[in-house]
C-alpha cells in the first residue's frame, strides 16, 4: 500500500511537472513569438527551467522529494 501510494505521488508531482512545462511553454511563446526552430527550441528550454524552478520551490516549502 505504502508503495503504491509512494507510485501515485511520484505520477501526480511528474504530471503537475509536464502541464507546468506546457503552460510556461505557452506563455513564453506568446511573449516572445519565436519565428523558428532554434527560437522554438529555446522557449522549450525556458519552460523547463521555469518548472525546474516551481519543483525546486515545492519540494524546500513541504519538505518533500
Amino acid at each position: 500500500m505504502e508503495k503504491m501510494l509512494k507510485d501515485e505521488g511520484n505520477e501526480t508531482v511528474t504530471t503537475c511537472n509536464v502541464l507546468k512545462i506546457r503552460a510556461s511553454n505557452k506563455y513564453i511563446s506568446q511573449a516572445t513569438n519565436p519565428k523558428d526552430f532554434e527560437a522554438s527550441k529555446e522557449v522549450a528550454q525556458q519552460g523547463i527551467y521555469v518548472a525546474i524552478i516551481g519543483l525546486k520551490e515545492w519540494e524546500s516549502k513541504t519538505g518533500k522529494r
